[in-house]
């Protein structure tokens, strides 16, 4: 670990001692919560798996529908310079050209191709692939969180960053209740925005959990 990172470790433990010795002290249901969140959190834990398909499955579904159509144009145009590029290096390669011509010509047929294949639509990265993957993907938590009796959570929701936020909330006397908990994470993730600056560990937070909110709706 760099001297930068472990300062910055040493920084995030300090300012979250902080919070706790700075938390209002919590009633018997708050209490109740807080345990509650922990047993859920303790049992999503055990499937990682899980939580990672389908944060990255929304990640996935929201990154297409955020994607303008113009920019798939330009995808095409990209990769057709690509393919462009490659023929014309095949063709100075066969009547003997230089070694840095073959190099160049090579180098931005594979960068412009690959370059436009993120964006193209092909068998994986188009609509119906998507939200297949990311149905498929809240289903299988579904699964998984229907035989936890009394899940504090939407599967949809199912994610241990969602718990975490929850279990703050409750701690800092934001809310009582799960639900109230989870209508504070909803509220704060709302709140955050390009224009917002934050903490490496939250953002890394937000990364992974604001795009199963902005999928639903916050519903």
């Amino acid at each position: 670990m760099s001297a930068e990172a472990e300062q910055r470790r040493g920084e995030q433990k300090a300012r979250r001692e902080e919070e706790e010795r700075s938390r209002p002290p919590m009633s018997a249901q708050a209490e109740k919560t807080v345990r509650t969140l922990d047993q859920a959190l303790d049992y999503l834990e055990r499937r990682p798996e899980l939580t990672e398909q389908l944060s990255a499955a929304a990640k996935r579904r929201r990154n297409f529908q955020c994607t303008h159509g113009s920019y798939r144009w330009a995808a095409m145009a990209i990769t057709l310079l690509g393919f462009a590029a490659l023929a014309y290096g095949i063709v100075s390669f066969v009547r003997h050209g230089s070694f840095a011509i073959y190099f160049t010509l090579f180098g931005l047929a594979a960068i412009f191709t690959f370059a436009g294949f993120s964006v193209l639509p092909t068998a994986r990265n188009n609509r119906t692939s998507i939200m297949r993957n990311d149905e498929q993907a809240q289903q299988k938590m579904q699964e998984y969180v229907s035989a936890y009796p009394d899940f504090p959570l939407p599967a949809r929701y199912a994610h241990p960053v969602v718990l975490r936020r929850m279990k703050r909330a409750v701690m800092d006397g934001r809310a009582v209740t799960a639900g109230q908990a989870l209508d504070v994470v909803k509220d704060d993730l709302r709140a955050l925005n390009a224009d917002v600056e934050v903490s490496q560990e939250e953002y890394d937070e937000v990364v992974a959990i604001k795009p199963l909110f902005l999928n639903a709706e916050y519903q």
